[in-house]
């Protein structure tokens, strides 16, 4: 797995893989519950990735949230007496959860709202910054090379429109 450049995507794949790894090593109760946990994780994160939803489906995510929610409860309350204790919950990615399937249902798909699909727009700085940098001063060498690569773009954009109004005058 290359993990050199992380689009969001290779922690949710490491979830995934961890439920199935797991489940022969965590089988006291906490790790049970845990498992639980990631697994209704996984299936609300499911529900939420969708591209098309369906009331029915809508429907099936908030149980699942509630489902989730139950795991949580539950999970938590075995923490009590552990090093775990005090560990708090509440930051907002977890707290999303509650409004996203009404996001959904007002806003469209969460492709629609989510950052996944400018995180390929990066991939040109990031070679960039791998490829022609000397990693310092590194934000002057950027700018540098974008803007060559917008007037390579540009000098090969004029050149099509000249070559296209050559092939019109023939």
């Amino acid at each position: 797995m290359n993990i050199a450049f992380n689009d969001g995507s290779k922690n949710e794949d490491i979830t995934k893989m961890m439920l199935f790894a797991a489940h022969n090593v965590l089988v006291d109760p906490p790790g049970v519950i845990l498992l639980q946990r990631v697994r209704s994780f996984i299936e609300l994160n499911m529900y939420v990735s969708l591209e098309v939803h369906t009331s029915e489906m809508l429907a099936a995510g908030k149980h699942e949230l509630t489902i989730f929610d139950e795991h949580m409860k539950n999970f938590v309350g075995t923490c009590k007496g552990t090093e775990y204790e005090e560990k708090t919950w509440n930051f907002p990615k977890f707290h999303s959860h509650w409004h996203v399937f009404d996001d959904i249902k007002n806003k469209g798909a969460t492709r629609n709202f989510g950052n996944k699909i400018s995180e390929s727009m990066h991939g040109p700085i990031w070679q960039i910054y791998h490829r022609l940098t000397n990693f310092k001063n590194v934000t002057a060498q950027l700018i540098k090379h974008d803007h060559r690569h917008a007037v390579g773009l540009y000098i090969c954009e004029r050149l099509d429109l000249l070559d296209a109004s050559d092939d019109l005058d023939l």
